[in-house]
């Protein structure tokens, strides 16, 4: 992100990504068959049963729920090992994965195991799904990993919403897009002519911040993960970015450098269902030079936030 706010998608689907797309496939001798998108299970010839990409898996508890598909929202725990090592567990701050099933088409190439997993449960489900590296180019391996190792990925279905429920909210949420930037020409326009002198909060660095609605949840500390909804903008108006667009929600952890200084400045102490317009000068933003090529020279900026999620 390099200290960008542009959107980026948190999910378990990047571990395949990271090893490459040059690796080869699982060998089967079956390969399960599609249905509508959702998978049906077929075995290798030792008669373990497997993925439709030939991942040998394990069905811990199978419940008799509908499963996903493509377009529905999950909502799952994972652990993944590196053979007998935890490299990646949500389980440890309880907080599960949340995301919209892409399809294949969008994914890399092997389908990552976890997703082949996720297309075979129902809520309430756990499922481990192995994936050996015995058949990948040993060149597309990170560092650390060499065709010996297994990786095992331990799920646990926590919810699913399908996709025309999901649909529905996004076309909702991507209608705020226009309607947060009405409201922020507004505010720009006040703050031009110095009429929201009063109502304005400064931040320990500098961020004049004008809070929209109180929250009253959970307040963010620094070392805290945060999920927020934002809208950027020049001064001119210019949208530069925002998570209304593509529907999707900003996580970062604060006083990380995840993010620009003037963020982990302003949103320490912001409660959830706080909403809030940041304004922020250059100085604290991207300095004298910029960020080409979106962000000018000496940008002063403007940012809506709201904050969904504090833990």
């Amino acid at each position: 992100m390099q200290k960008h706010l542009f959107f980026y998608l948190l999910g378990a689907y990047s571990l395949l990504a990271l090893l490459g797309t040059a690796c080869q496939t699982p060998s089967t001798n079956n390969t399960a068959t599609v249905v509508g998108e959702v998978y049906e299970v077929n075995y290798n010839e030792k008669g373990e049963p497997i993925t439709a990409a030939g991942y040998p898996y394990e069905h811990h508890v199978a419940n008799e729920g509908q499963r996903p598909v493509v377009g529905d929202r999950v909502s799952y725990h994972e652990r993944i090992y590196q053979n007998d090592s935890v490299i990646y567990s949500t389980f440890l701050q309880n907080r599960p994965i949340t995301s919209v099933l892409p399809s294949l088409d969008q994914l890399p190439r092997p389908i990552p195991p976890d997703y082949d997993a996720l297309l075979l449960m129902a809520v309430g489900d756990s499922l481990t799904v192995y994936q050996d590296l015995d058949s990948f180019d040993v060149n597309s391996l990170p560092n650390g990993v060499t065709n010996e190792d297994q990786f095992i990925y331990h799920i646990k279905m926590v919810n699913i919403v399908e996709k025309n429920i999901v649909d529905q909210e996004i076309a909702t949420l991507k209608a705020r897009e226009q309607s947060v930037r009405d409201s922020v020409a507004d505010y720009v326009q006040r703050f031009g002519s110095g009429a929201l002198a009063s109502e304005l909060k400064t931040s320990k660095a500098g961020v004049e911040v004008l809070t929209l609605r109180e929250g009253t949840g959970r307040k963010a500390e620094s070392g805290n993960f945060v999920t927020v909804h934002y809208s950027g903008f020049l001064k001119d108006l210019t949208n530069f970015d925002n998570s209304f667009k593509e529907a999707f929600p900003f996580t970062f952890r604060l006083d990380r450098g995840r993010v620009i200084m003037c963020w982990d400045d302003a949103i320490q102490n912001m409660a959830v269902g706080e909403q809030a317009i940041l304004f922020i000068p250059y100085t604290l933003a991207y300095g004298v030079a910029g960020s080409a090529p979106k962000i000018p020279e000496k940008a002063d900026l403007v940012f809506y936030v709201e904050i969904l999620d504090v833990y």
